[in-house]
């Protein structure tokens, strides 16, 4: 009989189980090991996730130049930093799906502005381009990103802004020829009063038919005028170029151009000459003349060129040489009555003619009739034609006195005379192309003396251009 096994069984509570101590270990690895794969899983997907908005934010910043600032989206796009910086989503998954959301939402809304200021690009070329008379293809103009566009934008505004400047200054100065000169072309008034009824961009558009359209009416009223010319001795073709080139000036313009010449060895004279024995008789002189307009004027103490028994700055008297000699070529006479003045010279005429009108008006007076105003009616009538010293242009050797040498200038004022005539017609056109403007034109009030039609100012011929 086989042998039986006679040792007891034990009961299941019995029977060996591990030690506690060991079963604590091996659940303490299993925690372990559970926590680090979960780590490694999130710090994976994390790691991917912060690569990929990295490149998102990286996009965005390289290419439209701006701060990304929204939310959860770091404006460096430093990786990992804006996990840290910005834990107020649950999970890495959220904070991922909304910083991409931002990025896109902010990236869609740059590609609309980028858009909108390539548009403004091609529009303010093409009116920079027109303003400046020049062709040119919208298609030549390549798209560019949004911060390079957006100071392209800010560069071709101001360059827009300068040449509407110049633009305006056009049409202003078409503006004064067609009210400058006689008879202008009424089809080209009447465009030209369209065209300013245009909003700015139309008419920074309009730029190159407008300028078209005055050369070709400019010609044509050019050749009119020219066939009524007084100087004949010029051919149509240099009248056209003179009436092209040379500005037109009011009476205003004309007073203001010619106060500003001055040259090299002038001085502004600031001393009031004695002209009385009493310094109340000269205060009150002065001062009456101021109230006419007079001011001081400079006074020139460089070389002078002697011609005709005249004393001039050279430019000045080889310019009116040059004015003699054309005028002569028309059958006109211009004589040379006056040109440079001392001071004290100034000062004998004014007195030479105020002791003579002071006859006319109950003189003679005495400096305290003077100071007293019991002289003002011969004072007046001698600051008509007579500066008082130091306020005459004729102390500047840039002015001349001009008479018509046909006539007698006693008996025929020169503004009756043919060399008058010849000078001022179209606007002093003969005068200014040789550089003379009108000193004193009528038109204008409180200058000093009356309208003198005989004197003149040389300015130059570029000054008038």
């Amino acid at each position: 009989m086989p042998e039986q096994n006679n040792q007891p069984t034990l009961p299941a509570s019995q029977q060996q189980r591990l030690p506690l101590p060991l079963i604590i270990l091996i659940a303490v690895n299993i925690i372990v090991v559970t926590t680090v794969g979960v780590f490694v899983m999130v710090s994976f997907q994390r790691t991917r996730l912060d690569d990929e908005f990295y490149q998102q934010c990286v996009k965005l910043k390289n290419e439209y130049r701006v701060d990304v600032e929204a939310g959860n989206v770091d404006i460096f796009c430093t990786k990992r930093e804006w996990w840290q910086l910005n834990p107020k989503f649950p999970s890495p998954q959220i904070q991922y799906r909304q910083g991409v959301e931002n990025v896109d939402e902010l990236e869609k809304k740059r590609a609309g502005e980028t858009k909108e200021l390539n548009d403004r690009i091609v529009l303010l070329t093409q009116q920079i381009k027109s303003l400046e008379l020049q062709n040119y293809d919208p298609q030549d103009i390549q798209p560019l990103n949004y911060y390079t566009a957006l100071t392209t934008v800010d560069n071709l505004e101001s360059q827009l802004k300068q040449k509407q400047i110049e633009k305006d200054g056009f049409i202003r100065n078409i503006e004064k020829v067609i009210a400058t000169y006689p008879n202008p072309p009424a089809e080209f008034v009447n465009y030209l009063g369209s065209y300013k009824q245009k909003n700015i961009q139309q008419q920074n558009l309009l730029f190159p038919e407008i300028t078209a359209k005055w050369e070709q009416a400019q010609t044509t009223w050019g050749k009119e005028l020219a066939a009524n010319k007084l100087s004949t001795s010029v051919s149509e073709s240099n009248f056209l170029s003179f009436f092209s080139t040379i500005k037109p000036f009011t009476a205003q313009e004309f007073v203001e151009l010619s106060n500003k010449k001055t040259g090299a060895d002038t001085n502004i004279s600031r001393e009031d000459v004695q002209l009385f024995s009493s310094l109340a008789a000269n205060q009150y002189v002065q001062q009456f003349a101021s109230q006419q307009g007079y001011q001081f004027r400079a006074v020139y103490t460089g070389p002078l060129t002697e011609i005709q028994g005249e004393r001039l700055q050279s430019d000045t008297a080889n310019a009116f040489l040059a004015m003699q000699q054309a005028a002569n070529a028309d059958g006109i006479s211009l004589s040379l009555t006056s040109g440079y003045r001392l001071v004290a010279d100034q000062a004998e005429l004014f007195k030479q003619r105020f002791i003579q009108n002071s006859t006319v008006f109950g003189g003679p007076f005495s400096d305290e009739q003077i100071a007293t105003g019991l002289a003002d009616a011969a004072l007046a009538e001698t600051l008509k034609t007579t500066s008082i010293p130091g306020k005459s242009k004729h102390h500047s050797g840039f002015t001349v006195d001009i008479g018509d040498g046909s006539v007698n200038s006693k008996i025929v004022a020169f503004a009756d005379t043919k060399a008058y005539e010849w000078l001022a017609q179209y606007n002093f056109l003969n005068a200014k192309r040789f550089g003379f403007v009108p000193s004193y034109p009528a038109g204008v009030a409180q200058i000093g003396p009356n309208p003198e039609p005989w004197e003149y100012v040389w300015v130059g011929e570029e000054a008038v251009k």
